[in-house]
């Protein structure tokens, strides 16, 4: 989870880019039989980090997460 943790924080802090659908289906390994590298996927729902949409919260994701 650190690793998906990292890869969310370079997304908001350095790319102002918020996800919107973190979930297992959309956190993938890099290698087989391998947890070094993940890669967060599908960034369907992403939105820039504006000041403006700050307080958005149209509804978006997947219900179950």
């Amino acid at each position: 989870m650190s690793k998906v943790f990292l890869a969310l924080t370079f997304m908001h802090n350095t790319k102002n880019v918020i996800h919107r659908d973190i979930k297992p289906m959309n956190i993938m390994l890099t290698e087989k039989d391998s947890i070094d590298e993940v890669v967060v996927i599908d960034f369907g729902f992403a939105i820039e980090y504006k000041q403006k949409n700050l307080h958005d919260f149209s509804r978006c994701g997947t219900v179950l997460y």
